[in-house]
């Protein structure tokens, strides 16, 4: 009787033990994700205002390049000064690139958590709402977009998709987008929704492609090979959240250049004198966020086009790429009169693939390409007088490598500077500045965190290698998190303001930007 008292009172006091241990360990975890929320919260504040600093600064430059141009042709040689026109400089208007604040990866420390920042600019990447065009030649042209797209963004890698997978992949993605009642996933009540287009349906992030058939769910995050090669997710390339709007300041365009369209009906025209650096922000999207952003993006622009819609234009302006408000030209050469229904690609930041998959390699030769690759990696020669305001010790990025200044598009004009975009046909140079600007609106802002144990072997400092506690894993103190925000930039008068598309997304895996020239050793 006294060895099964004995049995009982232990299997008592093991339950005690089990269960107080395992509410210490869930609580231990629940502490630990809310300090890294916490410090990624901050982290996001940051990155907000970084993006309001360089906007602002950007505006103030537009302002002054445009100061005193109020109505007629001074508003036009204002635009031009914006966005990179016929009138304007070299550096006469804003731009956006990876050497502005907000384009370098970061690491910090917060307390005891680890974080790592860096954002990628949506107007870089192909935008899928293009697919929905009312003009079946623009959907086919991006569709067509698309396929390239697919079928070089993973080349060189074990799992490149070849052109048939392409094809595959993008007629999915543009069935459900166009046979949305017949889709797998069910279709939400939206704003952007159209009665007389009950089929047509706007997606709200790639995410809901996952669920397509043939499309591998390896496509959704970035993760390495069986090289060790980092292979990225399709969100690296292709974006839902960039307005297919396309204003004055935006579009490359000489004298003032037209209004895009919004969602499947069209966009205001940025006025030329107003808004000159946020020429993107009518409709805002209104088709990807849940259509959040487009009451604000409206009631800052002179109308916004309804997403799902296509009613008339608002504001009155002609389509993009078509005639400008001014009456110039476009900054490639002649203008055109053919619609580009908002197709806009940032020629600072947009990857190698995105920017090769704008053009049939029949009609535009790669190696232009390949020249814009090389011009914005060139270093940034400093001016006369420069030398002398040069740091003594040179900034480090978050590898401890020096950071090199290199060369950006400060317009579309410096385009004539790479080799063989002067023997283009006068129709292919002005298709180019259709398709191309130098300004990007909606963010995707990454912040990695993560809180690490202390415990390392003796011999750490000297191997490099550091020995963790297993145990750590289970405390909680190796938790490991990453959060995704999304952000619309726009200049409301004097004021530029940040609107969440899509504020706290919890990814599960840890992204990385793409690199012209992707290092092995990240």
């Amino acid at each position: 009787m006294a060895f099964l008292m004995l049995i009982v009172i232990y299997a008592i006091v093991f339950q005690l033990w089990f269960t107080t241990s395992a509410d210490l360990r869930v609580t231990q975890n629940d502490v630990t994700t809310t300090q890294l929320d916490q410090a990624i919260e901050s982290a996001l504040q940051e990155v907000f205002d970084r993006l309001r600093t360089d906007g602002e600064a950007e505006t103030e430059a537009a302002g002054a390049a445009g100061a005193g141009a109020t109505g007629g042709a001074g508003a036009a040689a204002a635009a031009a000064a914006a966005g990179g026109g016929e009138g304007g400089g070299e550096d006469s208007g804003p731009t956006d690139s990876r050497e502005d604040s907000w384009g370098r990866a970061q690491r910090t420390t917060i307390g005891d958590v680890e974080l790592r920042v860096f954002v990628q600019d949506e107007d870089g990447k192909l935008n899928l709402l293009t697919l929905l065009a009312p003009e079946e030649e623009q959907a086919e042209e991006a569709f067509e977009r698309l396929v390239r797209l697919l079928d070089m963004m993973r080349d060189g890698s074990p799992d490149d998709l070849d052109r048939g997978d392409a094809i595959r992949i993008a007629e999915a993605v543009r069935r459900h987008m166009r046979e949305r009642t017949n889709s797998l996933l069910p279709k939400p009540k939206l704003l952007s929704d159209n009665e007389e287009a009950r089929d047509q349906g706007m997606p709200l992030s790639l995410n809901e492609f996952a669920v397509l058939q043939r499309v591998d769910e390896n496509l959704f995050r970035d993760y390495r090979d069986e090289r060790g090669e980092i292979v990225h997710a399709l969100s690296a390339y292709v974006t839902v959240w960039s307005s297919p709007t396309r204003g004055a300041a935006d579009s490359g365009q000489g004298a003032g250049g037209a209004a895009g369209q919004g969602g499947a009906g069209q966009g205001g025209a940025t006025p030329a004198g107003a808004n000159p650096a946020g020429g993107n922000q009518g409709g805002a999207n209104a088709g990807a966020a849940g259509q959040n952003a487009a009451d604000q993006a409206g009631a800052n622009q002179a109308g916004a086009g309804q997403a799902g819609g296509g009613a008339g234009q608002a504001g009155g302006a002609g389509q993009a790429g078509g005639a400008a408000a001014g009456g110039a030209g476009q900054a490639g050469g002649a203008g055109s009169d053919e619609p580009n229904w908002g197709m806009v690609v940032n020629i600072n930041t947009a990857p190698i693939a995105v920017l090769k998959s704008l053009f049939d390699d029949r009609e535009l030769p790669p190696r232009v390409w390949d020249g814009v690759l090389e011009y914005r990696n060139k270093p940034e020669e400093p001016e006369e007088g420069e030398q002398a305001a040069t740091q003594e010790e040179p900034m480090l990025d978050e590898y401890g490598q020096e950071i090199v200044a290199r060369q950006i598009f400060d317009s579309l004009e410096e385009l004539s500077e790479i080799d063989g975009y002067e023997r283009l046909e006068e129709q292919t140079r002005a298709r180019m500045a259709q398709l191309l600007t130098v300004r990007s609106h909606v963010f995707s802002i990454y912040v990695t965190a993560r809180r690490k144990g202390m415990n390392e072997n003796e011999f750490a400092g000297v191997l490099g290698v550091q020995k963790e506690d297993p145990r750590d894993e289970v405390r909680g103190r190796s938790q490991v998190r990453c959060v995704r925000c999304v952000v619309w930039r726009y200049v409301d008068g004097d004021t530029v303001r940040i609107v969440p598309l899509a504020r706290w997304e919890v990814l599960d895996y840890t992204p990385l930007e793409v690199l012209d020239f992707p290092e092995r050793d990240r």
